[in-house]
């Protein structure tokens, strides 16, 4: 899991900042962002909110557990998913279930890479 120094480097680079980016977004200079990441001193609350409010994950930093309830943390298409989830009737959940393990599942029968999948994501098998 890391310490919060790691998580919050991760955090930083999934947000595809540098440390003095990331720093002025915290309000703190890039000295005091490279001594958080180092775990050499603890960001105050101020900093967390000001982050938090620029899309990184202060739960997952300070406890190490991604916040389910953070869409920032989120893709567009994984919010998308998520309200089309809520959306539906239990019946609908189990399908839209079942339908997500199964396109999950072609990944790993077919983990090279390619992604030119149809609309359905099924693989056209070549003629050889």
């Amino acid at each position: 899991m890391g310490s919060i120094g790691d998580r919050l480097k991760e955090e930083r680079d999934r947000l595809g900042k540098n440390q003095e980016e990331f720093g002025t977004l915290g309000g703190v200079a890039r000295n005091a962002q490279g001594r958080y990441e180092k775990d050499q001193r603890s960001p105050d609350a101020l900093y967390l909110e000001l982050i938090s409010a620029a899309g990184a994950d202060v739960q997952y930093i300070i406890t190490g557990t991604r916040s389910g309830a953070s869409a920032k943390a989120m893709s567009t298409e994984e919010v998308s998913l998520l309200e089309y989830y809520r959306g539906c009737t239990s019946g609908g959940r189990q399908h839209l279930l079942a339908a997500g393990k199964a396109f999950a599942d072609l990944g790993k029968v077919h983990p090279d890479g390619d992604d030119s999948d149809g609309i359905l994501g099924v693989r056209k098998i070549s003629k050889g």
